[in-house]
């Protein structure tokens, strides 16, 4: 038997059970088995000596298969578009595993790859209308290819396994850097956290566009509140290629009632951000709330899928109404955002009237450092005309205040910078 480039493993990585043969003389030549989650799957024969049969067993769309039956296909087609591009080589000794191999289609010797017009004869199969049966290949109940040719579940069919809506990062590569259950622990820690850190800016974002106060200078513990609604908890992988899966973290607090809940709130607004920024006109003529930390945040996930070369899906489900979000990322859409994003240009003034006192004042510099009733602290500067009066003020007086806060993102930066100016106050 000739050695085989790839990856060793001691048996299958998943559990199979047999439906049918498609071809078989004194032993099994094509045969269809399926899995638990009623996924395909093709054992083809190869080649033999004394002791050993050696199969490619790979997971295909029901769709090829479907077209191989009905002769709209050859087999050729068939076996050179198994999903996730791998094949497990595998040798049988007395129908026992005694060796498999993970490999790509492309490192398979010549004679493994069939003809390009060996077709499906209906005469030669033994199995086919309990294959056609079991499998209900008139009746695909399958995800569309697009889904599949990125190895994506169903989400929706997944929220409802864990009774709870769900994210599924699905991350892939042609670079061996993602294969199948594996990937370098470096680009699957900086997907996480930066995902992790778009949801909880999202949060924060979603939460300061509700209030009346400043965006950034919040009460005492509130930023990591509002954070925590965007957490998630790891819920399971799946090797295909590498599938994580992610549980939003249950609120003890509410704070978009108007909104729903506040997992599908969140969830909404960052496919919403997805959405828009593939395109620099919307960016534009798009309302989209972008903080200092969720363009960092963002930044930073499409850097990692741009400087790694890897497809990255994420997708959102909500079992109970059905919701599904999606959104796919590959290294042209993310360098497309990411040039997005450094062309666009924020200029936003906010004007925030409030009562408190003052905890700092330095006439030299013209700043302040103001305290509101509700401890949300500001530091800036006095307007020009109020340079003169700050020597007046007292750090006892209760003050109320009008503070102007400018927002700006210029070309080619990737930070939002915010100042404050105190404008007008009056002693109260």
């Amino acid at each position: 038997m000739r050695k085989i480039k790839g990856i060793e493993l001691n048996q299958l990585p998943f559990q199979i059970k047999w439906v049918g043969d498609l071809l078989r003389y004194d032993w099994p030549l094509i045969s269809v088995f399926k899995d638990d989650e009623n996924q395909i799957f093709i054992k083809s024969w190869v080649e033999s000596n004394d002791n050993i049969h050696r199969y490619l067993i790979f997971c295909a769309y029901g769709e090829d298969l479907d077209g191989f039956i009905n002769n709209k296909a050859s087999y050729f087609q068939l076996l050179n578009n198994p999903i996730n591009h791998s094949v497990f080589v595998t040798d049988f000794i007395s129908n026992k595993i005694s060796n498999c191999t993970l490999a790509n289609i492309s490192d398979l010797p010549y004679d493994y790859i069939p003809a390009t017009d060996t077709m499906f004869d209906i005469d030669e199969s033994k199995n086919l209308a309990d294959i056609k049966n079991e499998i209900q290949l008139n009746r695909l109940d399958t995800l569309s290819r697009s889904m599949r040719d990125n190895g994506l579940f169903d989400i929706v069919e997944e929220s409802a396994k864990v009774g709870s809506d769900l994210y599924n990062i699905h991350i892939k590569s042609k670079n061996k850097k993602v294969g199948f259950g594996v990937i370098q622990t470096s680009i699957l820690g900086s997907l996480l956290k930066s995902f992790s850190d778009i949801s909880a800016a999202t949060a924060l974002t979603m939460f300061d566009s509700r209030r009346s106060g400043d965006k950034t200078r919040r009460a005492k513990g509130e930023v990591a509140k509002v954070k925590s609604l965007g957490d998630t908890n790891f819920a399971y992988a799946k090797a295909a290629s590498f599938s994580i899966f992610l549980k939003p973290i249950k609120p003890t607090i509410e704070l978009f009632p108007e909104l729903g809940s506040e997992s599908k709130s969140i969830a909404n607004q960052i496919f919403y951000v997805f959405e828009k920024s593939t395109k620099i006109e919307d960016l534009k003529t798009n309302k989209i709330e972008l903080s200092d930390e969720l363009l960092s945040a963002y930044t930073s996930f499409l850097k990692t899928v741009k400087e790694n070369d890897i497809n990255v899906s994420v997708q959102y489900g909500d079992w109970v109404d059905k919701q599904v979000l999606r959104e796919a990322f590959d290294l042209k859409k993310a360098a497309t955002i990411l040039d997005n994003l450094d062309q666009l240009e924020i200029i936003e003034n906010k004007e925030t009237i409030t009562k408190g006192t003052f905890r700092a004042l330095d006439s030299i510099s013209n700043t302040f450092k103001f305290e509101s009733s509700n401890e949300e602290i500001f530091i800036g500067k006095f307007g020009e005309s109020l340079y003169g009066s700050i020597l007046n003020l007292n750090l006892k007086d209760l003050f109320e205040v009008a503070i102007n806060t400018a927002f700006e993102k210029k070309r080619g930066k990737t930070g939002i910078t915010e100042k404050h100016f105190i404008t007008h106050y009056k002693v109260i």
